[in-house]
């Protein structure tokens, strides 16, 4: 299975993206399931249901929350993903005990990546609060904050997912893993066993100008 584990669409204040628009990307593209992971939203997940089914792309419930520590500081954005139900919490180790109460996982996303909120160094500070890491996104500054964030994983033996970050339909399917699993639990398994691997491809010009304008829009018009 191809699984693009974060994705965006216009329940998160810098995309216009329809939920519709997202899952047909996939479609063409032959992934097999997307994480619908809005910013601190869990509004797109019943029309994520309803195109889950109309094009039999598999839907991870998720959401990039914008986690703090205990003292209310940003620590960096997480992915929380495989979800029943919305999350409620904020700080990270009330946010993993909540996430991993109905089963799902959390991943750090881009945590080396400073221009976009990633965890940094705090990563080592909270071990145990979280699953696995986002080894690649297709939307990182640099290779090198994914090519950190691979180091990490191998060296604390973590789980590591991946995902486009798209925030506009064309880059759907550019961050992935590949496992061997037919369903979402079979797909989470081979997470957490380590068992999967990553693949992408670096958004270019014309998809950040894209992107950029999307943002644009909907912050002085929407």
């Amino acid at each position: 299975m191809i699984a693009d584990l974060h994705v965006h669409t216009r329940y998160s204040p810098d995309s216009l993206a329809s939920v519709e628009s997202v899952f047909k990307a996939a479609a063409k593209k032959g992934v097999g399931a997307i994480a619908v992971t809005d910013h601190d939203s869990c509004g797109a997940w019943e029309k994520a249901r309803e195109w889950s089914r109309k094009t039999g792309i598999l839907f991870v419930p998720g959401v990039e929350v914008s986690a703090v520590d205990e003292q209310e500081n940003l620590l960096g954005h997480v992915l929380c993903l495989f979800l029943s139900e919305p999350v409620k919490s904020r700080a990270l180790p009330d946010l993993y005990d909540e996430v991993r109460g109905q089963g799902g996982i959390v991943s750090v996303a881009h945590p080396f990546d400073h221009y976009r909120y990633g965890m940094g160094k705090r990563v080592i500070e909270f071990l145990g609060y979280y699953d696995a890491v986002e080894a690649f996104n297709s939307h990182s500054r640099s290779p090198e904050f994914d090519a950190g964030a691979r180091e990490f994983a191998e060296r604390e033996r973590l789980p590591v997912t991946a995902g486009s970050d798209a925030h506009v339909p064309q880059q759907v399917g550019m961050g992935r893993i590949i496992a061997d699993a037919g369903d979402l639990e079979g797909l989470k398994k081979k997470i957490l066993e380590r068992r999967v691997s990553v693949e992408g491809e670096y958004r270019g010009v014309g998809l950040k100008l894209l992107s950029g304008a999307h943002k644009t829009i909907k912050r002085f018009w929407h």
